[in-house]
């Protein structure tokens, strides 16, 4: 369950950071560096998606960032980044699927002499790469690796969108019976205690000791 849930936050977030937001002058922002080591749990067990350091805002009306430098870390990196320079939204989809392939192996993402942990799974069953100590049921397993797959998918053409990701999992995390939690947003200014004070608007966004700031 702690699996399925991180993926499917990982997954909203990143749909979330690849959607646009015009009222609210937000444009496409590419994380570029998506693996678990991104992926850290608070006191209370909730994802939180973490290193910006290589993200990048997509302004312009094309379709992919041209990047004369590749950035990223190796086995999470999209094969068509590499090769021609061109890095998207489906290139944050592969390093969500190889993640997520971790998440549902416990595998690392490259091992010598047996390839990356998509080389490992495909073509594989289910049961034959689920973590055993995971406790996977047989046709949950299956679900993930259908969209751990889908998004490491090499050719480009063929990947699934983090869009199509972040449904599929967060129906996953219904079917197990998950409770997701519903969590207090916290102060825009400090971004540490819970927010309190009522706008005009209905929607809360400062603490009470920041408000005098």
């Amino acid at each position: 369950m702690e699996r399925v849930r991180a993926s499917a936050s990982v997954a909203e977030a990143l749909h979330y950071l690849h959607s646009p937001n015009p009222a609210m002058h937000k444009p496409v922002i590419l994380h570029r560096d998506i693996k678990p080591a991104n992926i850290l749990l608070d006191a209370d067990g909730l994802v939180r998606l973490a290193d910006v350091g290589l993200a990048r805002m997509h302004l312009s009306d094309r379709s992919h960032l041209t990047l004369t430098q590749v950035g990223g870390t190796a086995c999470f990196l999209d094969p068509t980044y590499m090769s021609t320079g061109q890095y998207d939204t489906s290139s944050d989809a592969f390093s969500l699927g190889v993640t997520v392939l971790m998440l549902l192996t416990g595998w690392p993402s490259f091992e010598p002499g047996t390839g990356t942990v998509f080389d490992r799974c495909d073509g594989r069953e289910a049961g034959e790469v689920a973590a055993r100590e995971a406790g996977w049921p047989a046709d949950k397993a299956a679900q993930m690796l259908t969209v751990g797959l889908g998004l490491a998918e090499p050719r480009k053409r063929n990947r699934m969108s983090v869009a199509e990701a972040a449904l599929a999992l967060k129906g996953l995390v219904g079917a197990l019976g998950v409770v997701e939690e519903v969590r207090v947003l916290e102060c825009l200014f400090c971004m540490a205690e819970p927010t309190a004070v009522r706008l005009a608007c209905g929607h809360a966004t400062y603490c009470r000791p920041c408000l005098h700031l």
